[in-house]
């Protein structure tokens, strides 16, 4: 009798290790405002797992129509959005974006694998000297994003803030568990080689 409680405890005690070996890692988004930073006319600026830049104009922290501290480029003349390579990649990514100008405006989110190839792209014609909008796309294995204005009379006026992303995450084999599963699995086999011979 106390052989099969003895059986029973350690088969629970398995079943918890194996429960525990593949653990699924859930990462919490991470959203960056730029509030507490400040560059000026830099090629490129890295923060919290994201590289920002532009294609050719070089990029600054600025006040945005809101008033918080966003990204600004130094280029109003031709078509140059921003670019955020994420470091691991990202399964979302979301913007606000605004325009200071005051003018019409078609501001966009393109997101992209590793690969270069285009994964989604979102768009909306705005918006006036005070007010942002947020653009949001979700699909796996996003490389980069690309956001930014095309078209308008002063190309480019646009800011950015609030860049959030949610990281790319798979299921990972968690070390400490695998011990502990194998080391479970050696002790229930052990007591069962002990209770075979006493019978």
């Amino acid at each position: 009798m106390q052989g099969q409680c003895n059986m029973k405890k350690i088969l629970k005690t398995a079943i918890i290790l194996f429960s525990s070996f593949i653990a699924i890692a859930h990462a919490a988004p991470v959203a960056i405002n730029f509030n507490s930073l400040s560059f000026s006319n830099v090629s490129s600026y890295t923060t919290q797992g994201v590289t920002f830049s532009k294609g050719s104009a070089n990029i600054s922290t600025d006040r945005t129509p809101t008033g918080s501290r966003g990204l600004s480029g130094t280029s109003f003349s031709s078509d140059d959005p921003f670019k955020a390579v994420i470091a691991g990649g990202a399964k979302s990514v979301s913007v606000d974006l605004g325009d200071y100008g005051n003018d019409l405006d078609n501001i966009f989110l393109s997101v992209y694998d590793i690969a270069n190839n285009l994964l989604g792209t979102t768009s909306v014609n705005c918006c006036t000297s005070s007010t942002m909008v947020t653009l949001s796309l979700a699909f796996d294995d996003i490389s980069y994003a690309i956001f930014g204005t095309i078209g308008g009379f002063y190309k480019n006026s646009v800011y950015a803030d609030n860049f959030t992303y949610t990281p790319s995450v798979s299921e990972v084999p968690v070390p400490a568990a695998a011990w502990l599963f194998a080391s479970g699995l050696m002790g229930f086999t052990a007591m069962r080689r002990r209770s075979n011979l006493k019978k």
